[in-house]
């Protein structure tokens, strides 16, 4: 490997990082937006149960008092269990849901899974009890009583969903912070280890040079001396000689 791969290793590591770090953090931001959208149209549910068994009583509670008209009622009960079966609907399959019929108001939403599926059945089958019971003018009150007792299933149902959506919600969060940090801790290792691999390839091969340097400056100041010492010694025979011959 090049000296220039070695010193960009820990630069594309820590790339490699900070982009799984923004991924993640971009998936739980729209995993949250979208939890936060379903949990706002299965909390309408339950505003729709409680809204659609008061317009069915209230309706007829009010036959022949002059203060509602029957068809009303019945039309306003019959567009608000729309409201509900569209969004339970989208819940359940995923895709657009009417928060507001008066604006237009509508969302997208994706299918979820866990306990959500199994919740969103049994709500549907307690408001298709809930409907099928509606109670007429004139019924026993039996028939009123059933209905009261299939409202209140039909809204422990709808909370059902909602418990359902906050608990996997709760997990996703965990799952995706551990995510996260496996993801961070594995940057640092191979971080680390860029770092000790660049301390070996390079780190130590400049010291070993450093380091022949000087024992070859030692070197050539002891050969240095040597000469110096048999110069000196070949001038002091060439004196002696000298003298020798006068």
């Amino acid at each position: 490997m090049s000296l220039f791969a070695r010193l960009s290793l820990s630069g594309i590591v820590a790339l490699i990082g900070l982009v799984t770090v923004a991924g993640l953090a971009f998936y739980g931001e729209h995993s949250g937006k979208e939890f936060a959208t379903a949990l706002d149209i299965a909390g309408r549910q339950r505003m729709l149960v409680e809204k659609y068994s008061a317009e069915i009583l209230l309706g007829d509670a009010a036959v022949g008092t002059g203060t509602i008209d029957r068809s009303h009622a019945s039309n306003r009960a019959d567009k608000t269990a729309g409201l509900f079966e569209s969004s339970l609907k989208a819940l359940q399959t995923g895709g657009t849901a009417t928060l507001n019929p008066a604006t237009g108001e509508k969302v997208e939403i994706n299918e979820f899974g866990g306990d959500v599926p199994s919740k969103l059945s049994a709500s549907q089958a307690a408001w298709t009890s809930l409907k099928n019971s509606a109670p007429e003018a004139g019924d026993e009150a039996e028939k009123f009583e059933t209905f009261y007792a299939n409202s209140e299933s039909a809204l422990a149902a709808a909370n059902g969903v909602v418990v359902a959506l906050l608990d996997m919600q709760g997990a996703q969060k965990s799952r995706l912070q551990a995510t996260l940090t496996t993801a961070a801790i594995i940057c640092l290792v191979l971080l680390a280890l860029s770092q000790f691999d660049l301390h070996r390839s390079v780190v130590k091969p400049v010291r070993k040079v450093a380091e022949s340097l000087d024992v070859s400056a030692e070197r050539t100041q002891e050969a240095t001396a040597q000469v110096s010492s048999m110069s000196t010694n070949m001038a002091d025979a060439s004196n002696d000689q000298a003298s020798n011959l006068e």
